[in-house]
């Protein structure tokens, strides 16, 4: 008798461990399902410091980048109108000689400044494209220039190989944007 009851004791506890067990299992099975679920469903955005994202725009153009020496600090604040402050890392570049307008500026801002710098380049662009009269030859390469920006990261964008082909204010136009869009897609690429 005393095996039986011992047997049916060693049963029972078995069987309420199996039952608490089994429930635990789920829970964690459950927990661990959502989890990754979140996980998967918001990717992290990609994270580059601004020299890899000009040396993309760099590749992008080959030998029709142009811009090869920085851009001096005065310049980025007077012309550009940047508060550096802002900037946590910053790579701006135009050509050394010649009258080409090319000028990049790629800049990662500090949390909470990138909508500054934006509107600070889009500023800079339009005076760029109201002044393009002192220089008619770059008009087209000046008003295709782009402010591009994902997330912290900004860049100015006034890059492509000089227009020697063009006829007419049309063709120069449509070569002109072509340019551009060069460095658009480049920099588009490194987020998608």
């Amino acid at each position: 008798m005393k095996k039986i009851i011992a047997l049916v004791l060693a049963l029972s506890i078995a069987l309420l461990c199996a039952a608490c067990g089994g429930n635990a299992n789920t829970s964690t099975t459950t927990a661990a399902t959502t989890t990754t679920a979140a996980t998967t469903t918001t990717p992290a955005a990609p994270e580059y410091t601004a020299e890899e994202i000009a040396a993309a725009i760099r590749e992008a153009y080959g030998e029709n980048y142009l811009s090869n020496a920085p851009i001096p600090e005065e310049l980025l604040t007077d012309m550009f109108g940047l508060d550096l402050a802002d900037c946590e890392e910053i790579v701006a570049e135009m050509p050394m000689i010649g009258f080409h307008p090319d000028r990049v500026i790629v800049i990662k801002a500090k949390a909470g400044a990138a909508d500054k710098i934006e509107e600070a380049l889009n500023a800079a662009r339009e005076t760029l494209v109201n002044d393009a009269m002192q220089y008619p030859a770059n008009l087209a390469k000046i008003d295709s220039a782009k402010v591009l920006r994902n997330g912290d990261y900004v860049v100015f964008l006034l890059a492509g190989a000089p227009d020697d082909v063009s006829e007419n204010e049309t063709d120069a136009a449509k070569f002109a944007e072509e340019q551009a869009q060069i460095g658009v897609d480049a920099f588009n690429a490194l987020f998608n």
